[in-house]
């Protein structure tokens, strides 16, 4: 299993604005013992573990980049709302962003795909692949161009 053992934030010194990067001490399943990131693309044991902390200057809630957290998210995936993927993994910064993180993050929409969600009473309410990727393949720029949604000074995406 993979456990953390230690995780520290290396300043005392209150800071606003930057991103920093707290130590964390992980115990890996063969007992190894490691700082370093367990990446999403090579998880152990089905865990991945990345460590990123950053404290924003104003109180208001806005939704942040998932791939550049000090940056504010200006668009959204619709794919990832329509499947109901944890919103958090679906706000980017900038088209450029959304494009470079791409390859990845259609990974998000195939785990759901294969992951049949079920309801109280245990029935299959897992979304359709066509209403999932439209009616464009996965990777095609028709399905990419539906997929972004601007976000207004980066506020929240409106619920449908």
């Amino acid at each position: 299993m993979l456990s953390v053992l230690r995780t520290h934030l290396p300043s005392d010194i209150p800071i606003a604005g930057c991103e920093l990067t707290p130590y964390v001490l992980l115990r890996k399943p063969d007992n190894s013992i490691t700082t370093d990131d367990i990446p999403e693309g090579a998880p152990v044991q089905g865990y991945y573990l990345q460590c990123k902390w950053l404290r924003v200057k104003n109180e208001k809630r806005v939704a942040v980049c998932s791939v550049h957290p000090s940056e504010v998210a200006t668009l959204q995936c619709l794919l990832c709302v329509k499947a109901k993927l944890p919103a958090a993994k679906s706000y980017h910064c900038s088209p450029q962003c959304f494009a470079a993180a791409w390859r990845n993050h259609k990974e998000l929409h195939a785990r759901a795909a294969a992951a049949p969600a079920k309801d109280q009473n245990g029935n299959n309410t897992a979304p359709e692949e066509e209403e999932l990727f439209g009616t464009g393949p996965p990777g095609s720029s028709h399905a990419t161009r539906r997929s972004i949604i601007g976000l207004p000074n980066g506020a929240a995406y409106p619920a449908p």
